[in-house]
This record gives structure tokens, C-alpha cells and sequence, in this order.
């Protein structure tokens, strides 16, 4: 790899690096074409690169168990819409980019390593599905805005920017620790026996979605000091309180 471009799968194409630096001055594609498939496979060693698509026209597959993948700007998911299916696994290593967007029919399985996006002050936009699993914490190192669906899966998962949720949440069961968490009007969170929700801030809630809010009598909240901002479904009305566990 070098150069200006690189692109896996205009047919079908795999790559696995395991060592050594690949450093891609512009963007690296995966499954470029309509149609076709790409496959990386960061097992260790260094990715740099402008941007990165996995699935733009066709479909691609990032699988990150370990190393460094830096990318100077944004990592596109499923970029078009001939590219659903497309998927990032992040178990190990190290991600870090500007920022990422998880477009509808994409996925990004994060289950290991770290996740940093603009040192922190980045954002994740999810229109597709997120999910979060493994052993330890989890580390959002970004702000997220989701508009599709998250799902976490025993463990523990820490967003340290403020987390906007317009689409669902689901806990099944884990410990979700939110810096700031507003709720929109079409967004809910759902929870069984063991999960918690932590606000370290601000809670912001406006969901009219009464029917698929799971939590309220299943969850463990906690928030102290903190203010609570609560929109009854179908109500106009929010009312300030503080939660406790």
C-alpha cells in the first residue's frame, strides 16, 4: 500500500497485516465497486491513512484484533447503499480517527482494544447498529449520536462526550456509564435485571415512545447531584429531579 488511493475489492479482495506500517497518504476503500467485497485484517503493526470506507459502492469487512489504525479523518461504514452488510470489528488495538459514521446497513462490533475519535472530542453518528460486548470497560473516547440502534451486552461501557439518542438503546444486562444523556422524542432505552445507568451529568429525556421504554421499573439509575430532566410520553412538560439508585 501507498500512494494516493488504495482499494480492496472491485471484484473480491483481502488483505491481512500483522506487523510493519502501511501508510496511505489518501483513502483506503473497501468493497469499492457495486457489487464486490473487501476484506482487511489488522492483526498488528500500523494502518495510517486519510480516510477510510469499509463498504462504499460494494461491501467491506474491517477486522481489527489488534495494532494501531490511525485515520486522519473519518471512517465511513457502509457509505452507499449497495454497501449494507458492511461491518467494522474492533477486539483489539487501537482505533482512532476525526470521527466515525455508522450509515444505515452497517455495523460496528466493538469487544476489545480502545475507541478514540478526535482525542475525545469527535463524534460517532449511528444510523445502523452498534454493538458493545467483552470483558472490562469499554471506552467511547467520543461524543455519539444515534439515530439506529445500540446494543451493549455484558459489560461495562463508559461514553466520556455527551451521548444523544434519537433511536434505541438496549442493555442486556450491563453498566452504562453517560457523561450527558438526552433522550429525543423518537429515542427509548431499554433494560432488564442487572443493568445500570449511570449519569455522571445532565439527563435529558423527551421520548414519546411509552410503550418501548424499558426502563423504568427494570433498571438501577444513578445521578447524584445531578440534574434530571424528565418529559412525560405525550407530555409537552419536563420536570427537574435527581435520580438516585
Amino acid at each position: 500500500m501507498g500512494g494516493k488511493n488504495a482499494t480492496l475489492g472491485t471484484g473480491t479482495g483481502s488483505l491481512t497485516q500483522t506487523a510493519g506500517s502501511a501508510n496511505q497518504a489518501g483513502s483506503v476503500s473497501l468493497g469499492a465497486s457495486a457489487g464486490s467485497k473487501g476484506t482487511y485484517q489488522l492483526d498488528g503493526g500500523t494502518l495510517n491513512a486519510n480516510n477510510l470506507t469499509v463498504g462504499d459502492a460494494g461491501t467491506g469487512d474491517f477486522k481489527q484484533t489488534g495494532g494501531s489504525n490511525a485515520v486522519t479523518n473519518t471512517v465511513e461504514i457502509a457509505k452507499n447503499a449497495g454497501a449494507a452488510g458492511s461491518a467494522y470489528s474492533l477486539s483489539g488495538g487501537s482505533l482512532a480517527a476525526a470521527g466515525m459514521n455508522v450509515n444505515a446497513g452497517g455495523t460496528l462490533d466493538y469487544s476489545g482494544g480502545s475507541l478514540s475519535l478526535g482525542s475525545g472530542g469527535g463524534t460517532l453518528s449511528n444510523a445502523g447498529q452498534v454493538n458493545v460486548s467483552g470483558a472490562g470497560i469499554r471506552t467511547v473516547d467520543a461524543g455519539v449520536v444515534n439515530d439506529g440502534n445500540f446494543k451493549v451486552t455484558d459489560t461495562t461501557v463508559s461514553y466520556t462526550g455527551s451521548f444523544t439518542n434519537n433511536g434505541g438503546y438496549h442493555s442486556d444486562p450491563s453498566t452504562n456509564i453517560f457523561t450527558n444523556l438526552t433522550v429525543g422524542v423518537n429515542g427509548y432505552l431499554t433494560g432488564g435485571l442487572g443493568d445500570v445507568f449511570q449519569m455522571q451529568g445532565d439527563y435529558f429525556n423527551q421520548s414519546t415512545h411509552n410503550t418501548r421504554y424499558g426502563t423504568l421499573r427494570k433498571r438501577r439509575w444513578s445521578s447524584p447531584g445531578r440534574r434530571i430532566r424528565w418529559k412525560q410520553p405525550g407530555s409537552s412538560a419536563t420536570s427537574p429531579g435527581v435520580a438516585s439508585s
